[in-house]
C-alpha cells in the first residue's frame, strides 16, 4: 500500500487482522501523529497585527502615565490664584518659566 493510505489508516487492513497487522497500523498513526506536531501554520490578519501594535502603544502610554507626577486640588487652587493676581506676566516669572521648560524638554540643535 502507498504511505498516504496506511497515514491515513486506509490500508484495506481488515480490523480483525492479527498483531502484525495492529502493530503496522500503530506505526501509521504514530507517523500522522508526529507529522501534524511537527509544523503548524498560522496567518494573522494585518487587523490583528495593528491592534496588536495598538495594544502595545497603549501600554506604553500607561506606563507613562502611572509614572507621571501628579499634582493636587490644593495646588491647582495656587495656580489659579497666581493666574488671578497676574503673577505669571511677571517677566522675572516668565524667565523662570522658560527656564525650566528648556532644562525639562529636550531640544535638538537646527544645522
Amino acid at each position: 500500500m502507498s504511505l498516504i493510505r496506511d497515514i491515513l489508516g486506509l490500508s484495506g487492513v481488515d480490523k480483525t487482522q492479527n498483531s502484525t497487522g495492529a502493530k503496522r497500523n500503530n506505526s501509521a498513526k504514530n507517523v500522522k501523529s508526529d507529522t501534524a506536531s511537527r509544523s503548524v501554520n498560522t496567518n494573522i490578519s494585518p487587523e490583528a497585527k495593528h491592534l496588536l501594535e495598538l495594544k502595545s502603544e497603549a501600554s506604553q502610554f500607561l506606563d507613562k502615565v502611572k509614572s507621571a507626577q501628579t499634582i493636587t486640588p490644593e495646588e491647582i487652587d495656587q495656580i489659579k490664584e497666581r493666574i488671578t493676581s497676574q503673577y505669571y506676566f511677571d517677566s522675572q516669572v516668565i524667565d523662570q518659566i522658560v527656564d525650566k521648560m528648556l532644562r525639562t524638554v529636550k531640544v535638538s540643535r537646527l544645522k
